[in-house]
């Protein structure tokens, strides 16, 4: 069955920067499950799936408009650490992308 609209898909990825290191690896955990077509993940990442199969291995490299977005100078937030979701006693580093929880539900952030 293909990828497409209306389509539950899980997947694992792992994720590297442009120099190739590992920032992220979802092996260690459960898929990743989104359904298809509502604006559940990254854009680029969606449009790379399309009219994948089961156990399709790929490799996609996004710019940052198909990713997260660019960034906005000046867009920049104090945010209490009791709304990040992080393991306690973590230290933040910059760069660390990290989700936080808002009155619209869970948002992932830039750590600066």
């Amino acid at each position: 069955m293909n990828i497409g609209p209306g389509k539950v898909v899980s997947f694992h990825y792992k994720l590297t920067d442009a120099e190739g290191n590992l920032l992220e690896d979802s092996y260690i955990r459960e898929p990743k499950a989104f359904l298809y077509g509502k604006n559940n993940i990254m854009r680029g990442l969606e449009k790379a799936m399309t009219d994948k199969v089961a156990e399709d291995k790929f490799d996609v490299t996004l710019d940052a408009g198909e990713a997260y977005g660019y960034r906005k100078e000046g867009n920049m937030q104090r945010v209490p650490i009791k709304h990040v979701d992080v393991k306690k006693n973590s230290r933040l580093k910059p760069g660390q992308i990290v989700s936080i929880r808002t009155e619209k539900g869970p948002r992932q952030v830039t750590v600066i």
